[in-house]
């Protein structure tokens, strides 16, 4: 019985690589990526871009000010330890 499931699993194997082996008239015909596929990438990249670019940079406008901000709140904080140092 074991010699049977053996066997079905051998032309099972050898099926499978029958279906691998590459045909001899095919060689060379896959040389890469057709142009419109390419093109296609390109403008899903482009689509994209053009929809998140915005917001990005509309994140880098806020973390700027909030930068500006925390740097001028610094600023008044050092110089009103730097007044109460001098009055004492």
């Amino acid at each position: 019985m074991s010699f049977s499931i053996v066997k079905l699993l051998n032309q099972s194997a050898q099926k499978s690589f029958d279906n691998l082996k590459l045909n001899p008239n095919k060689i060379g015909q896959n040389k890469g990526f057709t142009l419109i596929a390419l093109l296609l990438t390109l403008l899903l990249l482009i689509t994209l871009t053009s929809i998140a670019l915005p917001s990005f940079i509309g994140t880098l406008k806020s973390w700027e000010a909030k930068e500006v901000r925390d740097q001028i709140t610094g600023a008044f904080r050092t110089a009103k330890a730097l007044c109460s140092v001098k009055t004492a």
